[in-house]
C-alpha cells in the first residue's frame, strides 16, 4: 500500500476560513469562493523559473498540485538508468519539468483534506516556430490511502496550511513496490531540490500567494 509521507516540510501551509459545508454542485459560498484558484508558493532568493510550486483548488472539487522548473532538466540525464526512456516529442530542448499530482479537495470548518489519486510527469522546451510547448511523458496511479489534512486560512491573496507536509512527495523508501523507474528518479530530484531550499529558511509555516 502506497502512504504519502511528510517527506520534505514539517509544517506548512495554513488558511483562515476553510469551507463550512462539504464541496457540491451548487454556487460556492464566500468561503468556498476565496479558496478556488491557484496559489503559488513564494521563496526568498528563488525565482520561480527555477522552482515553481502550486496549488489549484477548482470549483468542481477536483484538486492539482504542480511542483517543478528549470533545476529539472536533469530528467534527460535520466536515460541512462535502465528502464527510462523519455520521449520528449517535439521538443528542440529540455528547459525543465514538473511533477504534478492530482486528487480531490473538500473542507469543513477550518479543516482541509486533499486526497491524491494520480501523478503525472511533464516536460517543457522549446519547438520551433511553436516556441514553449509543455509535454507529457508518464503518468500513472496512486494506490493506497493518500489522504493529507491541514488546519487552514486565507486572508485576502494570502494562503497558510498547517498540517504533515506540502504534498510534495511520497516516501522513497516506499517506491521500491511498484513506482516506475521514472516516477522513483523525478521524485528523488524533487524532494532533494525543495528539501535544501524549504528547510533552509528552518520555517513553521509557508504561505501561498494567489496567482492573478
Amino acid at each position: 500500500m502506497w502512504k504519502l509521507r511528510a517527506v520534505l516540510l514539517l509544517g506548512v501551509l495554513s488558511w483562515s476560513g476553510c469551507l463550512s459545508e462539504a464541496m457540491v454542485d451548487t454556487p460556492l459560498s464566500g468561503k468556498e469562493s476565496s479558496l478556488e484558484g491557484q496559489w503559488r508558493l513564494e521563496l526568498a532568493e528563488v525565482e520561480v523559473e527555477e522552482f515553481d510550486f502550486s496549488y489549484t483548488f477548482s470549483r468542481d472539487g477536483s484538486f492539482t498540485n504542480r511542483v517543478g522548473g528549470a533545476f529539472l532538466t536533469r530528467i534527460e540525464e535520466l536515460n541512462t538508468i535502465d528502464g527510462i526512456d523519455i520521449d520528449t516529442g517535439q521538443l528542440d530542448a529540455l528547459d525543465g519539468g514538473f511533477l504534478v499530482l492530482h486528487g480531490t479537495w473538500s473542507a469543513d470548518g477550518d479543516s482541509l483534506d486533499i486526497d491524491l489519486e494520480r501523478m503525472q510527469i511533464d516536460v517543457f522546451g522549446t519547438v520551433p516556430i511553436v516556441g514553449r510547448l509543455s509535454v507529457p511523458v508518464h503518468e500513472e496511479p496512486l494506490m493506497g490511502d493518500n489522504r493529507i489534512g491541514y488546519r487552514c486560512a486565507v486572508d485576502g491573496d494570502r494562503l497558510s496550511l498547517n498540517g504533515d507536509s506540502l504534498t510534495l512527495g511520497i516516501g522513497l523508501e516506499e517506491t521500491n513496490g511498484g513506482f516506475d523507474p521514472l516516477a522513483v528518479e523525478v521524485l528523488r530530484l524533487t524532494s532533494d531540490f525543495a528539501l535544501q531550499h524549504l528547510s533552509a529558511g528552518d520555517e513553521d509555516e509557508f504561505s501561498l500567494f494567489k496567482v492573478k
